[in-house]
């Protein structure tokens, strides 16, 4: 799923039911924030050619700056894409 309208970036993952287990993309070149987090998250930055630039484990109450060349974000719940490396090419498949 692609976090396309202005309340779907803000929410993110949590705009989606707890026990929904699939991915988000929140397009960014800014960061994201965790405010208002119910549950764990993982979240991996992407560059615009769908290269890994690292995962992150995001922790309630903060901001996360996007690192440079970031064009957005995968967000999940749980640590499902922990073990995802920098440099590591994603191949994309929105589902809706």
């Amino acid at each position: 799923m692609v976090c396309r309208s202005w309340w779907q970036q803000l929410v993110g993952r949590h705009a989606y039911p707890l026990k929904w287990m699939g991915v988000v993309m929140i397009p960014t070149s800014v960061g994201v924030h965790t405010f208002g987090m119910r549950i764990p998250m993982t979240g991996v930055w992407l560059s615009a050619s769908f290269v890994s630039l690292g995962s992150i484990a995001l922790r309630p109450n903060k901001v996360y700056l996007a690192p440079e060349g970031s064009v957005g974000i995968l967000e999940t719940s749980g640590d499902a894409l922990a073990t995802i490396r920098e440099g590591a090419q994603l191949s994309i498949r929105v589902a809706r």
